[in-house]
């Protein structure tokens, strides 16, 4: 039986989405307001319904006990639009219901919204802002596909909330992901941004925790000397809040970076030096736990040099040290946790011709802490060298092609080395035949993460993604897709110096159908395989999915 929410549900759903969303709703409002004023302003809206069958072999993504499910699920909704020659904004909702046939406790609501724009203030001036709703009970991977389907606005360089990795129940939580970034340009090439991200997880379910972020962040450029002589600063705070769960403590994390970075073309366009500094302070507190409060900071000062010595032949050298600090409740600093880094790297580049140019690289890091190796069970002494060699080569117009390999060696003091090939490659949208398209990513390396509560340490990370498109006919289309991630953290302090190894592995095909403009039909097929070295987040799980849509093929303009 279906049943609207509760007016207490309501509120407590709500309330706070609805006091971080008000800001964009009266930007957009005020934005349809000035719509009128100009000749070439227009209002589009254009009604949606869809309908659509899931099956899943693994409701509630276990490894021990499988349980399989179909859920239908309908969903209508609108698309508004409306522009001038000062921007435009983009706004959709859909208003969902889903039925669970084996387990209709779950039967939920579902609402999700989306708010994309941007506004030319001024002949110098331009806003973007962006905010992203989301009701559900679904497992929380669907928002990343949903947020990588965002194309419509480029992304602004800001913090988005990471989302939860394995959800084990089919309890509604929501999210929203609200950004506004502004750029003002004052030169040819300088600029003054000013940007802010808030970001929300809430969970009925009180076995996960709920997460705040705050990010405002601003930054400058400005050349003094044209072409020559030119300046970079940035300045950001993030503030995650971190609410208990029942398994899990909660904490709050507030972090403070600047960074300063001056471009000097000595010899254009030969020669060119890049000193920069980079500056980080952090406090983290978790909450009922005894003497854990603790703040750190960072000092980073680096220095790139770029020299042209030929007309095909060209080398960069980059260097820096960090310096870290970190201290607990009582201002005392823990010599086994502090340390400092020096890096530095050297790339020789050759130009074969106007497509084809080829790389070599060695980077070369050392990092000593400043304890007794022997009597630190966290953390050790150790030195990086990875050698790389790759090529980029064009395969037409805008479309570059990128891939280089690497062997990535850690040799520490005490008990020897580790190693692993990195793989890092790129290809845009490449057109390979008149009906077939292709996407291809890949990147490799290695993450060192000593700060805040998380202290993951250091660790390998391993990432590609893959799709081909396909169009059989003029009304059939089809989608192969292929995602694979891996971390692998060897000296992870929560599972007391232990390897953490966890792996994603996705596939996906699907075929659309789509003999009208106005309606089409599509069957999906995805195979999901998480495994950790937390046995509770590994998990498989198989899905198929069956939607029909109806809308008109062209919005209703009613202005």
């Amino acid at each position: 039986m279906i049943s609207l929410l509760s007016h207490e549900c309501f509120h407590i759903l709500f309330r706070p989405v609805l006091a971080k969303a008000y800001f964009f709703f009266v930007v957009t409002g005020c934005f349809l307001t000035s719509v009128t004023a100009f000749a070439d302003s227009w209002i589009r809206v254009k009604p949606v319904i869809m309908m659509g069958e899931e099956y899943t072999d693994n409701l509630f993504l276990s490894k021990k006990s499988k349980e399989d499910d179909l859920i239908t699920v309908i969903s209508p909704g609108v698309i508004a639009e409306a522009g001038n020659r000062k921007g435009s904004v983009r706004f959709s909702y859909n208003l969902g219901y889903s039925h669970y046939q084996l387990h209709s406790e779950y039967d939920a609501w579902r609402h999700d919204s989306q708010l994309i724009g941007n506004i030319n203030l001024s002949r110098h001036t331009r806003m973007e802002f962006r905010n992203s709703f989301l009701l559900t009970e679904e497992p929380a991977e669907s928002i990343e596909d949903r947020r990588e389907a965002e194309d419509e606005v480029p992304e602004p360089e800001i913090y988005e909330a990471e989302a939860e990795t394995v959800r084990r129940s089919r309890y509604r939580y929501y999210t929203n992901s609200s950004q506004i970034r502004m750029v003002h340009q004052f030169g040819k090439a300088d600029s003054l941004r000013f940007a802010y991200a808030c970001d929300l997880l809430k969970n009925e379910d009180r076995t996960v925790q709920n997460e705040t972020r705050h990010h405002p962040s601003a930054g400058l450029t400005y050349w003094m000397i044209p072409q020559r002589l030119g300046l970079d600063a940035d300045i950001k705070y993030l503030r995650n809040d971190i609410s208990d769960a029942k398994e899990d403590p909660g904490y709050l994390e507030e972090t403070l970076t600047s960074s300063a970075y001056m471009t000097w073309w000595a010899l254009p366009p030969r020669l060119r030096f890049k000193p920069g500094l980079t500056y980080i302070k952090g406090v983290s507190n978790e909450e009922n736990a005894d003497n854990e409060d603790n703040w750190y900071e960072s000092i980073t000062p680096l220095l790139q040099i770029m020299y042209r010595f030929s007309r095909h032949w060209n080398i960069e050298a980059e260097g820096y040290i960090t310096k870290a600090i970190t201290y607990n409740s009582e201002n005392l600093t823990d010599l086994s946790d502090d340390f400092e880094t020096w890096r530095g790297s050297l790339t020789l580049t050759h130009q074969f011709g106007r497509r084809l140019e080829a790389f070599f690289s060695y980077m070369h890091s050392a990092t000593d802490y400043m304890g007794d190796d022997e009597k630190n069970d966290d953390y050790e002494d150790y030195i990086l060298y990875e050698p790389s060699a790759g090529f980029r080569y064009i395969l037409a117009e805008g479309l570059p092609f990128s891939l280089s390999m690497g062997y990535l060696v850690r040799d520490k003091k005490l008990t020897g080395k580790e190693s692993a090939i990195t793989l890092n490659g790129e290809l845009g949208s490449w057109k390979f035949c008149r009906y077939g398209s292709a996407k291809f990513s890949a990147s490799s390396g290695y993450n060192e993460d000593y700060f805040g509560p998380d202290n993951l340490g250091f660790g390998f990370y391993y990432r590609a993604d893959a799709s081909v498109e396909y169009v059989f006919s003029q009304y059939v289309t089809g989608r192969l897709y292929g995602r694979y991630l891996r971390n692998r953290y060897l000296d992870n302090e929560e599972t007391g110096g232990e390897t953490r190894n966890d792996k994603n592995r996705e596939l996906g095909a699907g075929l659309v159908f789509q003999p009208q403009k106005w309606w089409f039909l599509s069957a999906d097929y995805i195979y999901r395989n998480v495994s950790s070295t937390d046995e509770q987040d590994s998990y498989k799980e198989n899905r198929i999915l069956l939607k029909i849509g109806v809308s008109p093929a062209r919005g209703i303009r009613i202005w």
